[in-house]
């Protein structure tokens, strides 16, 4: 791996209990693009809704991950995304953002960098 990749890796760690709007999750250094590797999403809630973390502007072209989830009848989910081809902001100074419905306990992990 390259070392300035190496140099400008970041885990990001969020958990959340009320409903989301735009929150920023991770925001790179000024004047950078973040570069998504790893995604795992976990619900622990019992709360039904949807989860949808995109990439600045929610809006589907923008989309990292959008799911219903239904833990009230399925249990607790988990939601691993390995990217072969890792997820690339469209444009430097772009935050990684989260939008639900309802309520839902879930955490967010994210392994990536800044380029």
């Amino acid at each position: 791996m390259n070392r300035d990749i190496l140099l400008n890796y970041k885990h990001i760690n969020t958990e959340y209990s009320t409903q989301q709007t735009n929150t920023v999750v991770w925001t790179p250094a000024a004047s950078s693009r973040f570069v998504i590797t790893d995604l795992i999403v976990g619900v622990d809630s019992i709360t039904d809704g949807s989860i949808i973390i995109f990439d600045e502007t929610n809006a589907t072209a923008n989309y990292i991950f959008r799911q219903e989830v239904k833990p009230s009848t399925q249990g607790p989910h988990r939601f691993i995304e390995h990217y072969v081809v890792p997820f690339v902001s469209a444009a430097v100074n772009n935050s990684v953002k989260v939008t639900t419905t309802n309520g839902i306990v879930f955490r967010i992990q994210i392994h990536g960098y800044e380029i």
